[in-house]
């Protein structure tokens, strides 16, 4: 039996035809994927260019009202209109909150931070900072409930900082410094 002997410079060859064949794919692979990219992009601006007041029929508008009317989108209407309230509906929600949750709270609608605002100005909305003294000491499990419903709440708003410590007294318990809250209000 005679046995295989390769060369290097026949393995070189080989390496070389193999760059050559996956440089091919490469290739045509970006040819075939920009081509279907610009077929959509046509037909995205074909159905673009009918979109006009002119030819607007008056059952696509009937369409358009039944879609409007269904529940989930007037749901998402009016959540959308309530992401930015007044300031007695946060006020409202916070002693809600705080009710359910932690107890007690003290409410400072005049608080002024020494700090600037977190987000930069939107047209037509404010930051107003409100300033929360809870009564101490609260249960730990309990903060962070209260904590949760101001994060995920409508209208919006945000918890600036927090500063808290554990309770020696009891286990379970920590105190908190005052909260710090920053609501978006039109």
């Amino acid at each position: 039996m005679k046995k295989l002997q390769m060369k290097a410079t026949f393995i070189f060859k080989i390496m070389i035809i193999l760059i050559f064949i996956i440089a091919g794919l490469y290739i045509g692979g970006f040819y075939f994927a920009q081509s279907w990219l610009h077929n959509i992009a046509v037909g995205s601006k074909i159905n673009n260019s009918k979109l006009t007041t002119d030819n607007v029929k008056p059952e696509d508008l009937t369409n358009l009202k039944t879609i409007l009317s269904q529940p989930n989108t007037v749901t998402a209407i009016r959540k959308a209109s309530n992401v930015y309230a007044s300031k007695q509906t946060y006020l409202n929600d916070i002693n809600k909150y705080a009710t359910n949750t932690v107890g007690n709270v003290t409410i400072d609608p005049n608080y002024t931070p020494t700090t600037p605002t977190t987000i930069a100005p939107i047209k037509d909305i404010q930051s107003v900072f409100i300033k929360v003294t809870v009564t101490n000491p609260v249960p730990y499990t309990s903060l962070i409930k209260f904590i949760k419903a101001i994060e995920t709440s409508l209208p919006k708003m945000n918890l600036t900082g927090i500063n808290l410590s554990r309770d020696t007294s009891s286990e379970g318990n920590v105190k908190v410094e005052p909260l710090i809250i920053e609501v978006y209000i039109k």
